[in-house]
């Protein structure tokens, strides 16, 4: 598959004045997911203003647009489809599923819901996930930290 240019950047809505706290999400969500090569920029725009208060000139950094984030990734690739990241190079008719070294096999439809244990969906924790094309352990995707 071949990726669209890099440029392509995303407005993202946050509530205002939580604008540092998601960045700070984003970014870590990047590197503990290896998005680094589809995720490329996260930024708040901001702006340096010169002010006047009690008579005294001081500069301040001031958000350009409060309440968002601006974000350049590579979404869609160079037919507009959207980039497919889910079970890449993943063979076979079924996939060993791993949450935290707990394996189950499903199909290799891209789509499965996790119910080890208990036959109910997972809710209440955190779950560290891992899709395998069956029978192989080499074969993987990245690691991903879920929390319910």
């Amino acid at each position: 598959m071949s990726l669209a240019p890099r440029d392509q950047w995303y407005v993202v809505h946050v509530l205002s004045g939580q604008e540092n706290k998601v960045l700070e999400n984003i970014k870590k969500r990047i590197k503990s997911e290896e998005m680094e090569d589809v995720v490329f920029e996260a930024i708040i725009p901001t702006e340096r203003v010169q002010e006047i208060k009690r008579g005294k000139k001081t500069e301040t950094t001031r958000k350009f647009f409060p309440g968002y984030i601006i974000v350049n990734m590579h979404l869609l690739d160079e037919n507009n489809q959207l980039v497919d990241l889910s079970w890449s190079n993943m063979s076979g008719a079924s996939l060993d599923v791993y949450r935290n070294s707990t394996k189950w096999t499903t199909a290799n439809d891209g789509a499965d819901t996790d119910t080890v244990g208990n036959g109910k969906r997972a809710t209440g924790g955190t779950f560290t996930y891992k899709v395998c094309t069956a029978g192989s352990t080499t074969n993987c995707s990245n690691t991903a930290t879920v929390v319910f």
